[in-house]
């Protein structure tokens, strides 16, 4: 809804879509038959495209106070406002007052009162220059890729990281998007947050977003922005699991009131952020976690299990890999592998620009689990599972093709 109350707006027209044109008629007239002509050049008929006009009946012939009530519908009505006579934005009303006079007598002094207003107006379209006004747009961008980082981070490289803005705008008037705040958010036991300056820090996060003209009443213009020389990279080195934006839309911020604008009933601006992560960088002990249930079942007859872990690793990092087995209450029972044993090599990669791997490398290790062991592991009721991933020297690049086989075998000494 537009406030067009401010000092130094105008309005030069507007189509309505629906609303009233009330109009209250006090008399004490009752001479002869009586009634006022009522018509009003500057609000057409948007179909026919005559002007307003009708004739209200006032007849009074007892002579008393009376008050006669005349609603019109407007939706089929557009308001053209004059700029000259009656002063800008103003609105012309002709009203003529006809009297035949008939034998009842002569009481004047007689005095016929008009009052009008305008009630419940919707526009469909509006012209003129509608003042400075804002709207606000707020989001939040969810990075998954991050969802189960618990540590470490991953540095990416240079142009490894695209951030796109796309505005799409059907106002009628020159507009800027102020970028309130953008910033990157990672919550839980170790909380971070980096505030990202889309052109370099210390410059104003505002873009100017193009507008449609008056050849272009009713369709969007987009406008698309290429964040280059932000500092999104170090943003992401800290796995945010989120990106905040509170973003405004400015119309008319230079506010000249000589702009012709328009704004229509299905007028917006909204903005899309679009961030790209090519996994091109270095990875620093990037540490991953996930939980699932674990209940084992019967298990007076087993008398020791052998873990068999076979990986193919088609990714050029290496992985420390843990498995905890804890209870129901979380508390760990037993850790499947020795600490800091790396169970996962990192693949051999080529020359860049592609970086690609040459081939997968194959790592087989067994873990045997003896009986003391085993009575703890029977008690854990879920299984923790951690990787840290990490890249040898120099950076690397993911690519949507790698895979790694991972084969988890069990062996269990079973007494009948």
């Amino acid at each position: 809804t537009f406030e067009l109350s401010e000092p130094g707006l105008r309005l030069d027209s507007t189509r309505l879509k629906s609303g009233y044109y009330k109009f209250l008629i006090n008399t004490n007239l009752n001479w002869g038959e009586a009634s006022v002509e009522i018509s009003i050049p500057n609000i057409v008929n948007f179909f026919t495209n005559d002007p307003l006009g009708f004739i209200i009946n006032i007849n009074n012939p007892n002579g008393n106070d009376i008050t006669i009530d005349t609603l019109i519908n407007m939706e089929e009505y557009s308001l053209v406002f004059e700029s000259t006579s009656g002063g800008q934005g103003a609105i012309v009303i002709n009203a003529n007052i006809g009297i035949v006079t008939d034998d009842n007598l002569n009481n004047s002094p007689y005095y016929v009162n008009i009052e009008n207003s305008f009630e419940e107006l919707e526009f469909t379209s509006l012209f003129g220059y509608v003042g400075y006004q804002e709207r606000p747009m707020q989001d939040t961008i969810v990075l998954d890729v991050f969802a189960n980082n618990i540590g470490g981070n991953f540095v990416f490289a240079e142009n490894s990281i695209r951030f796109d803005i796309t505005s799409i705008n059907s106002f009628g008037m020159p507009v800027t998007m102020d970028i309130v705040e953008c910033r990157a958010v990672r919550e839980g036991s170790d909380p971070a947050s980096v505030d990202i300056y889309l052109f370099g820090e210390g410059n104003p996060n505002e873009i100017e977003i193009d507008y449609p003209d008056l050849t272009q009443v009713g369709e969007s213009v987009v406008t698309e922005i290429s964040s280059n020389n932000s500092n999104i990279a170090e943003a992401m080195n800290i796995s945010p699991d989120k990106i905040i934006f509170d973003i405004w839309g400015l119309l008319n911020p230079d506010e000249d009131s000589t702009l012709a604008n328009f704004v229509l009933d299905t007028s917006m601006i909204s903005a899309t952020v679009n961030i790209e992560l090519d996994l091109f960088g270095r990875v620093n002990n990037f540490k991953v976690a996930d939980t699932i249930d674990f209940d084992i079942g019967d298990t007076d007859d087993i008398n020791s299990i052998l873990f068999v872990v076979d990986v193919d690793n088609g990714f050029p990092l290496n992985a420390l890999l843990q498995l905890e087995f804890v209870d129901s209450l979380y508390n760990v029972v037993h850790v499947l592998f020795p600490y800091e044993e790396q169970l996962m090599v990192a693949a051999p990669v080529g020359s860049p620009p592609e970086y690609r791997v040459t081939e997968p490398v194959r790592k087989l290790s067994q873990i045997e689990i003896n009986e003391e062991a085993m009575e703890n592991v029977f008690m854990a009721r879920h299984i923790i599972f951690y990787a840290t991933l990490s890249t040898d020297d120099g950076d690397v690049k993911i690519y949507s093709d790698y895979s790694i086989d991972f084969k988890l075998g069990v062996k269990a000494e079973i007494s009948y």
